[in-house]
């Protein structure tokens, strides 16, 4: 096999491969949802003897994927390997997920009318923001978003239209892919609560956000003014959601420690969507998004508040040697529509 058949063929078998690959991690992840949720229902055989069609899909997937190796290693096609990239996402209800997507263009329009989520069903799922950067971490062609504050030096931010991911460039508005980091409560709160929530948006609670590389809104009343405690508080105040947001909420419940020290501040982690439900359903008293409330979620008595503006890094590899993409590419990346590296000047 030589020339540009033989180069067509050997592309061919690694697609096989990357379909191959999906149709495997599809039967495993719909078998466990499927098994949890029979096991509840003590029905764990029935789901068994229902699952005949998933393991047909995973054979199909798992013989496409060792054909097509064999064939392409057998055949020499490993001579001109490519680099394929691999899109790692959020979970859905992620806050992070929602604004990646929205600002990035990343949906689909449905027969309703509404938009949709069209992320590629090859991206590889994180749950939470620390498994991101440890999946793009030990992944050279992985690609993956994550808050900026949560940068470290493990993984790689790319330039977007020619602009680098900085707490300045998010300022000064020339970084696009910014969003809102908010807290979400109902209309009537403990003391605690409010307490706390007063000592966010305080100068003492503004010069921490700042510090830990998050903007502080602007100041649109006297309600950012030094904190001042007016008495000494006690009791527990319970907060969960966004896991892009615990960082700073983190900083903010320690400095507030000192201030109220019989203050116990809970922080649970998990995404803005899951934190809205813990406010709605009175598991906690404060919820963390970072992503814009839904008519649904304000019309059920939901109030947010803006705490702080982060940018959203694009992140890929530290050995990965492409350092800008632009934003058109970062769509079609996640939409499954741009595959290679090569595609964008990386050729391994």
């Amino acid at each position: 096999m030589t020339g540009e058949y033989r180069e067509s063929f050997c592309e061919k078998m690694k697609k096989t491969a990357l379909i191959g690959r999906h149709r495997v991690i599809r039967f495993f992840k719909e078998t466990k949802e499927r098994v949890a949720f029979r096991q509840k229902r003590g029905g764990f055989w029935k789901v068994i003897r229902e699952e005949a069609d998933l393991r047909a899909v995973a054979c199909a997937g798992i013989t496409a994927l060792l054909i097509s190796w064999i064939v392409v290693f057998a055949g020499g096609c490993g001579e001109s390997e490519r680099a394929y990239i691999t899109p790692v996402s959020r979970e859905e209800g992620s806050g992070t997920r929602g604004a990646f997507t929205e600002i990035f263009g990343i949906e689909k329009i449905g027969d309703d009318g509404e938009k949709y989520d069209a992320t590629s069903d090859l991206s590889e799922v994180t749950n939470s923001t620390s498994v991101m950067i440890t999946t793009v971490m030990l992944n050279k062609n992985a690609i993956g978003y994550i808050s900026l504050g949560t940068m470290s030096e493990e993984i790689k931010a790319v330039a977007i239209d020619g602009v680098i991911p900085t707490a300045e460039t998010v300022k000064n508005g020339s970084y696009p892919v910014v969003r809102s980091f908010a807290v979400v409560t109902k209309q009537k709160i403990s003391a605690e609560a409010s307490d706390f929530i007063r000592f966010m948006t305080s100068e003492e609670g503004r010069q921490i956000i700042e510090e830990n590389g998050y903007i502080a809104p602007a100041v649109q009343d006297s309600s950012s003014k030094s904190y001042r405690r007016d008495s000494f508080l006690s009791g527990a105040v319970s907060v969960a959601g966004s896991s892009s947001v615990v960082p700073v909420m983190e900083a903010l419940k320690e400095s507030y420690a000192f201030r109220q020290p019989q203050v116990k501040v809970e922080i649970q982690q998990s995404d803005s969507t899951q934190g809205i439900a813990a406010v709605r359903e009175g598991i906690c008293e404060i919820g963390m998004i970072s992503r814009p409330l839904k008519e649904s979620e304000a019309s059920a008595g939901m109030t947010a508040l803006e705490i702080a503006k982060d940018g959203i890094a694009v992140i890929v590899n530290c050995e990965n040697p492409v350092s800008g993409l632009t934003s058109k590419e970062v769509k079609k990346i996640y939409m499954g529509e741009l595959t290679e590296w090569g595609e964008i000047g990386w050729n391994e």
